[in-house]
């Protein structure tokens, strides 16, 4: 099989010649490992540790003022605009200023980028401040929504997908309508009791960027990437609860599993605590779930529990915990991919990948060494 044969025959929950390894590797990793941050360095980083890149090498990721998919011609009185601002204590973190001008307000908001491949950072002013800036940000929406275009493709694009071949898979990555504000553009305590206080209006903003998700639906579903991850970062039972999840986030991602086409796939991508909810999730019947989170940070469910109780129902991704590379030697880097695949590999449908990014420090080597052990035990 073909790296890409072996990735698409385990997500369909069938089984590959071998437990196909695809590892989260970043422009950080790239940088530290090969010397630059750039997608093709990042592909070269996959194919020297042997790993299946699976990921989205969107120009979304490499170039933070444009993008790669979408065209606006704004209207007069309506905007957006953003400027990165290096930062004097650091010779990679850049403040992400955002500005939205509409004739009802003006929204600002700024973020500190620590990491090139991050979207999100750490807030240090939120853009939805008050209620009412809710209804000038749906205003924006509804109004991007009536003057966007949808671009052909780049030419940079249809290199990427040219180079990754067989030996690779084009994801797209999208986030769900809940995390759009849960993370940076509304204080976290201030967005969550919302849903309490003012239902009604959170209710008009879910409708709102459910409509702008339509959008990258029909991206994805044109395009040749076969595979659809929908972050729901802080959806987790570390955060919301269970009934909190079926009434806010669960008819959302209904909606998107049934809107993909039927020849392409959709992953749920999640961190934190997810016992409790992921019953809730495979109602909406995704073809696959990912990361599952070591207890120590965070998680609650083992790759063991999810394969008896799930595993014919879903292909499991992740599980292998990139802490390990810092803190253990070979043998414990031997240790965790045995446990991954006796825990989740049996009967196909499991894609070995870690559960966060791995940290910058590692060694290329030692990554290599993983990707070796796998392919070596992970025979079917």
């Amino acid at each position: 099989m073909t790296p890409k044969e072996r990735y698409l025959t385990a997500l369909r929950g069938d089984i590959p010649d071998q437990v196909p390894v695809s590892l989260s590797i970043g422009p950080t990793n790239a940088l530290r490992w090969l010397g630059h941050d750039d997608w093709q360095t990042v592909l070269e980083a996959h194919k020297i540790v042997g790993s299946i890149p699976a990921q989205d090498f969107g120009l979304d990721y490499y170039t933070t003022n444009t993008s790669s998919i979408f065209k606006i011609n704004w209207p007069a009185g309506w905007g957006e605009t953003h400027e990165l601002i290096p930062v004097t204590d650091s010779s990679s973190a850049r403040i992400k200023c955002r500005i939205i001008t509409t004739p009802l307000g003006t929204l600002r908001s700024q973020e500190r980028l620590d990491r090139g491949e991050y979207i999100h950072g750490q807030t240090l002013e939120p853009l939805i401040k008050t209620h009412m800036d809710y209804n000038v940000y749906i205003a924006y929406i509804h109004k991007w929504l009536e003057f966007v275009e949808i671009k052909g493709g780049s030419a940079e694009s249809s290199e990427i997908a040219r180079i990754l071949g067989d030996d690779g898979v084009w994801v797209t990555w999208n986030i769900h309508s809940f995390y759009q504000y849960f993370w940076t553009l509304r204080g976290v305590e201030d967005y969550l009791m919302d849903f309490y206080t003012v239902p009604e209006l959170m209710l008009q903003v879910m409708k709102a960027t459910w409509k702008l998700n339509k959008k990258y639906i029909q991206v994805f579903n044109r395009s040749s990437s076969p595979l659809l991850i929908c972050n729901l970062s802080g959806a987790s039972t570390s955060v919301i609860s269970p009934d909190f999840f079926r009434q806010w986030v669960l008819p959302e991602l209904k909606w998107m599993v049934e809107s993909v086409q039927p020849d392409k796939f959709i992953g749920f991508h999640l961190t934190g605590k997810v016992r409790d909810i992921f019953p809730i999730m495979m109602e909406a019947r995704p073809h696959t779930i990912l990361r599952f989170e070591s207890p120590r940070f965070g998680g609650d469910i083992s790759l063991k529990e999810v394969k008896e109780g799930y595993g014919d129902q879903i292909c499991i991704t992740g599980g292998f915990d990139p802490h390990v590379f810092v803190q253990g030697c070979c043998e414990d880097i031997r240790q965790e991919t045995f446990r991954c695949i006796d825990e989740a590999a049996s009967k196909g449908g499991y894609i070995l990948a870690n559960t966060d990014h791995i940290p910058e420090e590692i060694e290329i080597e030692d990554v290599k060494f993983m990707v070796e052990v796998a392919r070596e035990y992970g025979q079917y």
